[in-house]
């Protein structure tokens, strides 16, 4: 088997993100760091290395042209789990219309998605671990980045995990999330 990806001068954030991976009481982990330091290659390692213990790996990138559309970053990140949508209990997967662009009335509170995209992490995570990796987290629209932190903060003793990686110099939903965060420079 070939070896996981080495970076110079990473050795320090390299195990920081092997022992996330690994950890019972992890959840969730935010790199913040300058534009073009590294953050996206941590977040590629990281993601080679949950791949290669079993875990499903689901990635995400904030584009900045989608900032604007609610929800947007959520589809992108929840669309490959989808399938398993299905199993869930009807009021759950109802809740999931306004993300996959089939809203019926006013749209869902974050408490309300945040609770409906848990059950359906614990469903994909049945299964095998799961990595949700999202790159530039501060162009993600502000329901979804709100959401995103809500199930990170409540994600501790649980098979999934969740990486985001966030510029240090744009404001962002993430300056007030209440993750642990990894600084990259």
């Amino acid at each position: 088997m070939e070896s996981v990806m080495t970076m110079v001068g990473r050795d320090g954030e390299q195990a920081r993100l092997a022992a996330f991976l690994t950890a019972a009481d992890a959840r969730a982990l935010v790199l913040r760091g300058e534009s073009g330091v590294g953050k996206s290659a941590l977040l590629d390692h990281a993601a080679e290395l949950a791949a290669r213990e079993g875990h499903l790996v689901i990635r995400a990138t904030g584009v900045e042209a989608e900032s604007e559309l609610p929800y947007a970053g959520l589809h992108q990140l929840l669309y490959p789990l989808l399938p398993d949508a299905t199993r869930l209990e009807p009021p759950a997967r109802a809740v999931f219309d306004a993300v996959f662009g089939r809203p019926e009335g006013a749209p869902p509170s974050v408490m309300t998605l945040g609770i409906a995209v848990l059950g359906l992490l614990s469903l994909a995570a049945s299964r095998r671990p799961l990595l949700l990796v999202l790159d530039d987290g501060q162009w993600l629209d502000e329901p979804s980045a709100a959401v995103c932190a809500f199930v990170g903060r409540r994600l501790a003793g649980s098979p999934v995990r969740l990486l985001a990686a966030v510029r240090a110099d744009i404001a962002s939903r993430w300056d007030a999330a209440a993750l642990p965060e990894a600084p990259v420079g």
